[in-house]
């Protein structure tokens, strides 16, 4: 059967004739709607949003919409038979008494029909990257495949180019795989840290969320982890997957599956022994993160029956994602570094040892409360030249920092971002580096990471051009 109708035969034993509510009406929510009012195009459909402008919306116009919009969005959900929530919708707006089975996403929906086809990617970092590479490793060795999700394509938008034989390389943020009953055949969960602590009750429920692409796994599924992750281990013992269970990490030692020796990626599964390839040539930095999640994607693809001499080739070809240790260029005899996706202690200190001449770095934005303990520590004594922060999340660093190292002088605050990057240029050291890794997010000054990064970009080039040309 086509996956078309596959997914068609699906929703219409589970949506037709039922009281629907959309709720969240941003990107995943439109297509959502999109897709259903294509299959239904009478059924009645109530779209719901905190926006006071969302019956002004174009696109929502049809006589069978329902508009509740407003403060009032969340009243009366019990009157529905599905509500479908977006991923930004946080569980507990929702009242505690509603019915559990009522609640679905775009996202459970599409795993329910082709969840045997799907590699679903998670972590708290290198979920992107390492999508990516799973992506183009499978693409690569002529596989069809829609890379979708977190990534930015909502699963329903790629229904109607679905082959019989299309593989799917899934995304998922925690957001994602909150209240989710459904796992991917394979599995990747690479690490799990603080983070979003504004969106989950505490950060047990974002760690119960992630596990969410394991818990429902059968015993014919794959799980792929990191061996060393202190939170994964601990919740792998509480938990006990049915999955079969295949660890990687940087080093061999008793219970890893697949491992570095020297460049050689060496990959131990049942009866099998194998060299996979040599990580030699690469196009990407290759610190210990970018190699763990490279290790992770190998796996995936081997699993999914990708010959390892097609994976030796195609490791090499490809290129490490826009905003993610992002090299910008050299200019005036520096290098500039964009990671704007760095939100999180450990990925800030993953950046500066990859780098290793970082001069100046640049940290802050939003704050959402996440523990900084580890990075300051680590700032203290990382003998970096200029630590420039801005917004609530830098003023929150800046002044642990002078509690923790009372003689440190080398902090500087700036009122925006703009004036920070400004300043950034103009005072690291020729011969070395220039690195935006901020350790918070970005809703204070823009509306993501992406934005705060081509930000970035733009400022350094345009103070290069605007030098050259006098």
């Amino acid at each position: 059967m086509h996956p078309f109708d596959q997914i068609n035969n699906y929703l219409n034993s589970t949506i037709a004739e039922k009281q629907v509510l959309i709720l969240g009406m941003g990107i995943e929510g439109k297509s959502t709607y999109r897709f259903l009012r294509e299959l239904f195009p009478r059924q009645v459909f109530t779209l719901a949003d905190c926006r006071n402008d969302l019956a002004d919306d174009p696109e929502l116009q049809h006589p069978a919409n329902i508009i509740r919009q407003g403060p009032a969005y969340l009243e009366d959900l019990d009157s529905y038979d599905v509500i479908i929530k977006s991923p930004g919708i946080r569980q507990g707006l929702l009242p505690p008494n509603l019915e559990p089975e009522k609640l679905t996403s775009q996202t459970s929906l599409f795993l329910e029909v082709f969840r045997d086809r799907t590699i679903g990617v998670t972590g708290t970092k290198g979920k992107s990257t390492t999508a990516s590479m799973v992506n183009h490793l499978l693409a690569s060795a002529g596989n069809h495949t829609l890379l979708i999700g977190n990534i930015g394509l909502p699963p329903f938008d790629i229904l109607h180019l679905m082959r019989r034989d299309t593989l799917i390389v899934f995304e998922l943020s925690a957001h994602q795989l909150e209240g989710l009953k459904v796992s991917p055949h394979i599995s990747i969960l690479l690490n799990i840290y603080q983070e979003h602590l504004d969106h989950f009750a505490d950060y047990q429920a974002y760690k119960t969320a992630k596990f969410n692409i394991t818990r429902w796994q059968q015993p014919l599924d794959f799980l792929i982890y990191h061996h060393k992750d202190p939170e994964i281990r601990s919740m792998l013992g509480e938990m006990a997957p049915l999955s079969k269970q295949v660890s990687f990490s940087l080093i061999d030692e008793p219970g890893v599956h697949s491992f570095i020796s020297g460049k050689d990626v060496f990959f131990r599964n049942l009866d099998l022994f194998e060299r996979i390839c040599k990580l030699e040539g690469l196009k990407f930095p290759a610190g210990d993160h970018n190699l763990l999640n490279t290790l992770a994607a190998l796996i995936a693809c081997r699993i999914a029956g990708v010959e390892r001499i097609q994976l030796c080739h195609d490791i090499k070809t490809f290129e490490s994602l826009e905003h993610r240790l992002e090299f910008v260029g050299k200019y005036g005899e520096i290098n500039f570094y964009n990671d704007s996706i760095a939100t999180i202690p450990e990925a800030v200190i993953y950046a500066i040892k990859t780098i290793g001449d970082v001069d100046t770095i640049m940290l802050g934005g939003y704050d959402r409360g996440i523990d900084y303990n580890l990075l300051t520590a680590y700032l203290g004594k990382a003998g970096l030249n200029n630590i420039f922060l801005t917004g609530k999340a830098g003023k929150r660093i800046m002044a642990e920092l002078q509690e923790s190292y009372p003689g440190i002088k080398n902090l500087r605050w700036f009122n925006n971002f703009d004036e920070m990057v400004a300043n950034a240029i103009t005072s690291t050291a020729k011969g070395q580096s220039c690195l935006l890794s901020p350790a918070a997010a970005s809703y204070d000054q823009f509306k993501n990471f992406e934005h705060r990064g081509k930000r970035f970009k733009e400022l350094v080039g345009k103070h290069f051009s605007l030098n050259e040309n006098r």
